[in-house]
């Protein structure tokens, strides 16, 4: 009966499987087994699987009526806790498997109706720690038990479990195996104290801060809070005084540090770390993550651009660079960069394209032209351009606008241009002009720097002094 989609079992289903002596019903979606599940029938069964469901309940008695019952297995499921009376009545079980279960913890008496019972295994879940005298009742010249792969954690809580096994090693079929703490990591429990680590608990201490710090979409940062606490904290990261979740971009790592891939803007905030146990918590630090949109134009390559420093204009996501004079010259659908050389150069870039190579052609039509203009500059410093046919008076135009702009007369602008780039959402368009070190200029540039700080400008601004001018960039 595996994988047929069961998603319980009715009392009384194996009234007439009397005879029957083996039941897999793994791979199933049953989710709970009831104290009468198993109430009739299967008198003779000898062996019951219940692997691969998505089981999170087993009742007290819930197997009690399977009194032949040799061998139960229970792997792989997401039970996290165990019923003390859940395996009473089977007082002639051979073997009990729990491994890859969710189990945070078994009650001190599980094993009392199992004591002869000659192999347990819980391996792989997510047991820590065992209470004192969970073996009290088992006979230790048949009982063995394999506890490997678990993350035990070897502090003051761990000592009785400890003392039992130095004391009566046959009953383990491995070692138990301390990760936590990880000066511990990987040593025996038994074999720790002759290491001069003490079994001891004690409140948790952040040792390294997350500190001030600044980073590009599309990279990655960690941000530390490495710690030291026994028994192993709860390790809480909050932004803005929200706690956060984890996932795979985001995630939690194993000194306490949270690692964040593929930085967005919206991971911008004001971080901290609280950790607590038993014996008490501590608080991180703040620590500010600035976020920058990393463009083709700040000099470092982001994973998500193929060109190293782009050249200074743009990225191309094809590492193929060939000259063109149509369309038919690109590979895929890839198009011309049509260049004009006019007193300052205009670059196009066709619309229905994602990259255009370069070329020299000097007639495009000039509704397609305009169209792209018009499309490209009304965010851009509230410019307002229109196209009246003739292609050199473009820079013209927008020498004019960006003067009137900045109420200076129209000679402070030395040179102007604009780039339209188009990406997967909207396209990046990028303004360019010069202004000379002059009043006017120096004017100029502390205004576009305050409408940066006071979030006025619509995009990134990028202005570099050559010496006898301000080269400004704008990306909207």
């Amino acid at each position: 009966m595996t994988g047929n989609d069961l998603t319980e079992i009715i009392p009384g289903n194996f009234t007439r499987y009397s005879q029957l002596e083996e039941l897999y019903l793994n791979d199933n979606t049953i989710a709970s087994i009831g104290n009468d599940d198993f109430s009739e029938g299967l008198s003779q069964l000898l062996l019951l699987s219940l692997d691969g469901n998505p089981l999170w309940n087993i009742s007290d008695r819930a197997f009690s009526n399977l009194t032949a019952l040799q061998n139960l297995t229970i792997r792989n499921t997401p039970l996290s806790t165990v019923q003390a009376d859940a395996f009473l009545g089977l007082s002639h079980l051979q073997y009990l498997t729990l491994d890859g279960s969710d189990i945070e913890e078994l009650p001190a008496d599980v094993f009392t109706h199992i004591g002869q019972t000659p192999l347990v295994s819980v391996k792989g879940t997510q047991l820590t720690h065992l209470p004192e005298g969970i073996f009290s009742t088992v006979n230790t010249s048949s009982f063995n038990i394999d506890l490997s792969n678990n993350i035990w954690e070897c502090d003051c809580m761990s000592v009785p479990l400890r003392d039992y096994l130095t004391a009566n090693p046959n009953i383990l079929v491995t070692d138990v195996i301390c990760v936590w703490p990880l000066e511990s990591r990987g040593v025996s429990i038994t074999v720790v104290t002759e290491m001069n680590v003490t079994f001891t608990c004690y409140a948790p201490s952040i040792l390294t801060h997350p500190q001030n710090t600044s980073v590009l979409t599309g990279d990655s940062i960690t941000l530390n809070c490495n710690i030291t606490a026994l028994p192993r904290p709860e390790v809480t990261w909050s932004r803005d005084n929200q706690s956060i979740e984890y996932d795979q971009r985001v995630q939690l790592l194993e000194d306490g540090s949270l690692l964040i891939s593929d930085v967005m803007l919206d991971d911008v905030g004001v971080y901290q770390c609280v950790i607590s146990n038993i014996n008490g918590s501590d608080s991180s630090y703040f620590g500010e993550l600035n976020v920058t949109e990393a463009t083709c134009f700040d000099n470092i390559q982001s994973p998500h651009e193929t060109d190293v420093d782009c050249g200074g204009e743009f990225c191309s996501p094809c590492n193929i660079t060939q000259m063109c004079v149509n369309n038919s010259d690109c590979l895929g659908d890839l198009v011309c960069l049509y260049t004009y050389q006019l007193p300052s150069t205009l670059d196009y870039i066709s619309s229905r394209a994602p990259l255009a190579n370069t070329c020299n052609i000097m007639e495009l039509a000039s509704q397609l032209l305009e169209d792209r203009i018009m499309e490209s500059t009304p965010d851009v410093l509230g410019l307002n351009i229109t196209f009246d046919g003739n292609i050199t008076d473009i820079q013209d135009q927008m020498k004019q606008a960006l003067a009137d702009q900045f109420e200076v007369d129209v000679s402070t602008i030395l040179t102007t241009n604009i780039v339209t780039i188009p990406r997967t959402q909207t396209p990046l368009i990028q303004v360019y002009f010069s202004v000379p070190h002059t009043n006017d200029g120096d004017r100029i540039v502390s205004l576009l720097r305050e409408q940066v700080h006071n979030g006025d400008l619509s995009g990134t601004l990028k202005i570099t002094d050559s010496g006898n001018q301000y080269d400004i960039r704008i990306n909207v």
